[in-house]
């Protein structure tokens, strides 16, 4: 059963069309390996890079268990994406209120990464951007050039270019994604 894991999950890994994901979705069900991460995360990967987000969804919501904080961050960073970035901020919060901050489901530094970059997608959120970068503080993920990256870039969206050099400053490291999000607030 091992090796048909790894192969189904080498499959995945290979940009397959979205009707081979179907078939390897269906073997899955079938095998019941439907509770391994790797597969799981895989099947979400595949079914969000084909634009199949109600897919990706669907295999997320059917997980045995509490999902844990990458598959989560594999979903709120398709949302992220799209037009639809508003259903990032709810999956955050389901996150938050389902997982609380076990340490299974505890958000990291990607889950604000994506968090953070859907607040800038959306004109009106800035209060809630701001809340994201409070529990940043508090949980020390400040010192992550992406979560650094992604607040610079939204302060620079909403106009508040002192935030977002008061970021800029602190940010222990710094790399092109920073200086050029930084620029374009001061242009």
């Amino acid at each position: 059963m091992s090796k048909l894991k790894d192969r189904l999950y080498q499959l995945l890994n290979h940009r397959p069309s979205l009707k081979q994901i179907k078939e390897i979705h269906v073997q899955i069900i079938v095998r019941s390996l439907g509770g391994t991460n790797n597969l799981v995360g895989a099947l979400i990967r595949s079914y969000s890079a084909h634009g199949n987000l109600n897919s990706s969804r669907k295999v997320f919501s059917i997980y045995p268990t509490l999902p844990p904080t990458f598959l989560w961050n594999l979903l709120i960073q398709a949302y992220s994406k799209t037009a639809f970035n508003e259903e990032s901020l709810h999956l955050f919060k389901e996150m938050l209120v389902l997982g609380g901050w076990n340490s299974l489901t505890a958000p990291d530094d990607y889950t604000f990464t994506f968090t953070i970059t859907a607040c800038s997608r959306i004109r009106t959120l800035l209060g809630y951007g701001q809340n994201c970068h409070t529990m940043v503080i508090k949980l020390g993920y400040d010192s992550h050039v992406c979560v650094g990256n992604a607040l610079v870039s939204m302060y620079v969206v909403y106009s508040k270019t002192v935030y977002a050099q008061k970021v800029f400053d602190e940010m222990p490291q710094r790399d092109i994604i920073t200086w050029t999000s930084l620029l374009k607030g001061v242009q």
